[in-house]
């Protein structure tokens, strides 16, 4: 029995130069990458010229909006700015003007006074009254001959 063993494996051993012979392991060769076309190249330069394109389309189109509010900032600022060009008149950034009446122009926003706290803040003619008014001047009458210092009239 112990024969037996030992001849099946002189019969393997026999018969594997035959078998090697017949099959060839062949090494497994990588693939080779097909070559990348120019094609991609070309894509990317169209996808970048696109969007150049596009953000010359809304750069154009907020230019646009930049425009328009610089216009309208001009005309809140015309709108809103004030010269005195006399004492008791008002000049607006759009060239109107305006009479202050009794009270004088305020020099430090150029619009008429509404109020005033003493004489030097109403216009020619009119007077502080003590209670924040400008009123007009009291005539003054022609002095009396009879008076002695204006004390005895």
């Amino acid at each position: 029995m112990r024969s037996s063993p030992i001849l099946a494996f002189a019969l393997v051993l026999s018969i594997a130069p035959f078998a090697s012979a017949q099959v060839r392991i062949q090494p497994i060769q990588p693939s080779a990458r097909p070559a990348v076309a120019n094609t991609a190249v070309i894509d990317r330069a169209a996808v970048n010229e696109r969007r150049l394109v596009s953000l010359a389309k809304k750069n154009r189109a907020l230019e646009g909006r930049v425009a328009t509010l610089e216009n309208a900032l001009r005309e809140m600022r015309a709108a809103s700015e004030f010269t005195c060009s006399a004492p008791s008149t008002s000049r607006s950034g759009r060239g109107t003007t305006e009479d202050c009446g009794a009270y004088a122009c305020n020099y430090l926003d150029g619009r008429c006074r509404t109020v005033a706290v003493d004489s030097s803040q109403c216009a020619a003619g009119f007077v502080w009254d003590g209670s924040n008014r400008c009123v007009r001047a009291p005539t003054e009458a022609p002095p009396d001959d009879d008076c002695f210092l204006g004390l005895f009239c």
